[in-house]
Order: C-alpha cells, then structure tokens, then sequence
C-alpha cells in the first residue's frame, strides 16, 4: 500500500513539473516588454481619487501596474505599448476628472 501512495505521489509531482515547464515555454513566447512611464496628475484629494485611478488605467488592456500615490501626486504605470499608448492612459485619468500629463523626468 506504501508503495502505490508513494508512485501515485510520484506521478502527480511529474505531472505538475512536466505542465509548469510547458507553461513557462509558451510565457516565454508571449512576454512582451513593458514600458513604464510616470504621470503627474492633479486634482487628487483623497484614497477614493487613488483607487479610482488605479482600478481605472488598471482595465485597459495592457496594463501590468499602476501605483498612485497621493502625496506626490503621480501615477506610475507599467505597460505593453504595442497595446496601449500614453495618451490613451491619460484620457482614461482625465476622464475620471483628473488631469495627467508625462511626469518630466
């Protein structure tokens, strides 16, 4: 009985390894690069400002992370720009009533 339990054991862990290196063949094919770029946005005020940036730029596709952070007002994106561009970033925060532009660097 020990041994069944240990080869079934065996062949659910060969199982699990054999499909993650699968997996990581085929990321590894569709990993793009990502950009990131920083915005300075104004008319934040509160914590609902940040998650309503956050929640927002974090639906259109392509994003990977958004940080916003109130005291400094700026919003950190990372993103594929073959599927998103800066400026549709932007009018997604200044459609929630804020106001984006290009943090210069």
């Amino acid at each position: 009985m020990k041994n069944f339990v240990f080869i079934i054991l065996a062949l659910v862990l060969f199982a699990c390894q054999n499909n993650k290196s699968t997996k990581a063949g085929s990321d590894t094919q569709t990993i793009a690069e990502l950009t990131e770029a920083t915005f300075d946005v104004s008319g934040m005020t509160c914590d609902h400002c940040v998650a309503s940036i956050n929640k927002s730029v974090g639906e259109l596709e392509g994003v990977d992370l958004v940080e916003t952070t109130l005291d400094d007002s700026t919003t950190v994106v990372k993103f594929d720009k073959s599927k998103v561009t800066v400026d549709e970033i932007i009018k997604t925060i200044d459609s929630r009533g804020y106001k984006a532009s290009v943090a210069s660097e």
